[in-house]
């Protein structure tokens, strides 16, 4: 199986057309609401891969599954990359994540071959505290 090297949330990516590097714009590492429910807008999660021996040219399925505080799932998205190189990087973008309730929202990532029926655990777990605003007095 790929080795995960790291996993992030972000606002924003860009990766440059020339040269191919990648730039991470504001890390998420907690989010404020001044309102429940609210929504995130956009949310970048960033994962690089590394390919282990023998694997170059094999298919795999990433996903990545978010639940609220009580547990209940609000994004599943599954995405199939092949290892071509030494490592291979994956940016998945979701869109107006509904924020109902305050919390620790947890991120889930999973990797598994491609046509395997199992996800098995998750290689990762991101928990992103979502919690009211403070307004300033």
């Amino acid at each position: 199986m790929p080795r995960l090297i790291f996993f992030l949330a972000a606002n924003s990516t860009s990766v440059d057309s020339r040269t191919n590097s990648l730039s991470i714009f504001e890390v998420i590492e907690q989010l404020r609401s001044v309102a429940f429910p609210s929504r995130l807008h956009r949310a970048d999660f960033v994962a690089l891969w590394q390919g282990q021996p023998g694997e170059q040219g094999q298919e795999f399925e990433q996903r990545i599954r978010v639940a609220r505080p009580d547990h209940e799932e609000i994004a599943d998205l599954k995405s199939p990359f092949k290892i071509s190189g030494l490592r291979h990087r994956m940016i998945a973008r979701l869109i107006d994540l509904p924020l109902a309730i305050p919390g620790i929202y947890q991120v889930e990532l999973y990797v598994r071959p491609k046509g395997a029926e199992d996800w098995g655990l998750p290689v990762r777990v991101l928990p992103i505290p979502v919690n009211p605003a403070v307004s300033p007095e």
